[in-house]
Formats: structure tokens, C-alpha cells, sequence
């Protein structure tokens, strides 16, 4: 019994703690409690918006845009960089985005040439839908873009947006984005 009695009191012993275990033992729980506290904060640093190339001094967000050529095939129809219609202010006004706007027409060609001295009302809208596609290129990537998302932008003409997802469907950019 008195063994039994010594082994209970050297116990006791080992849970005896001085001040100076005590007041380290609450610092490093404090620390830790700190260090902790700080790791579950949010860092505020605004995420980086990725930066694409530049191509006549802007930037475009959009992943397949790469260089001129690319852009080109975006905004103007996939017409060719070397052809003149793609240097010329007048771009490929076509038949194909008349319809998409709302026209009725037949053909490969606007009966209305650009370029006159007052644009009649389609090549008017398809000039706003091309300063559009640009925007569009410039703002958005291709996931937002493929799911149609609404970014806010203002554009000339309402249905930029849907033309320029459908752009890119029909490029095949948006397989696996939306």
C-alpha cells in the first residue's frame, strides 16, 4: 500500500506545473490561436484579370485571340487578313449578319453599299455590331462568353452579345465552355 501510495504521489508530481510552464504553455496556445485566426482571414487582394495580346494598342481577353488574323476571324467573319475587306473600314457587311439583325434578305450581298454618303439602317446596325464584337472581344473570356453572361457592357446594339456567343460556338471556341 505504501508503494501504491508514492506512485500515486510522484503522479500527482508529474501534473504539477510551475508558473513559468504555465505562462509558456498560454503563450504558445495564444500564438497558435493568432497564427490561426490570421490563416482563416480572406487575403483582399482583387484576383488578376488574365491579360491576352495586344493586337492596334488593346488588349483582348478572349483565349483565341491571339494575333490579328484571329481577331479578324472573330469580329469580321472569318474573312481572310489578306483580303482587302478585311483592311477596309467597311468590313464584310453581309446578308448573313443583316438576318441575324432582324433583315430579310437573299443572297450573298446587301443590296445597300457601304460607304455612301449616309449608311442606310442595316449597315448602320452591322457597323454598331462589329465596334460591339471588338468590346466584347476586349471584356470578356471564353467561358463568359459562351454562357452568354451578362458582363454589363454597354453596347450600340442589343443583340451583340447573342451574335458574338454564336461567333464563337461557329468557330468551334466554345466546345467544353458552356
Amino acid at each position: 500500500m505504501k508503494y501504491l501510495y508514492k506512485k500515486i504521489k510522484s503522479m500527482r508530481q508529474l501534473f504539477k506545473i510551475d508558473e513559468s510552464e504555465k505562462k509558456r504553455i498560454l503563450e504558445m496556445h495564444e500564438n497558435a490561436t493568432k497564427k490561426n485566426y490570421l490563416s482563416e482571414q480572406e487575403t483582399t487582394t482583387p484576383p488578376q484579370q488574365p491579360s491576352g495580346p495586344e493586337i492596334n494598342g488593346k488588349t483582348y481577353k478572349i483565349e483565341n485571340i491571339k494575333n490579328a488574323e484571329s481577331l479578324n476571324q472573330f469580329i469580321n467573319w472569318g474573312v481572310p487578313r489578306t483580303s482587302p475587306e478585311s483592311t477596309s473600314d467597311t468590313r464584310k457587311y453581309d446578308v448573313t449578319m443583316a438576318n441575324q439583325l432582324g433583315y430579310s434578305y437573299e443572297g450573298t450581298e446587301l443590296p445597300e453599299k457601304p460607304g455612301a454618303d449616309v449608311d442606310s439602317e442595316p449597315v448602320k446596325k452591322i457597323k454598331q455590331v462589329y465596334a460591339d464584337m471588338d468590346k466584347i472581344a476586349q471584356n470578356y473570356n471564353l467561358n463568359d462568353l459562351c454562357r452568354g453572361k451578362n458582363m454589363n457592357l454597354t453596347l450600340l446594339n442589343d443583340k451583340s452579345l447573342t451574335i458574338a456567343k454564336n461567333r464563337a460556338i461557329a468557330l468551334g471556341w466554345c466546345v467544353g465552355k458552356g
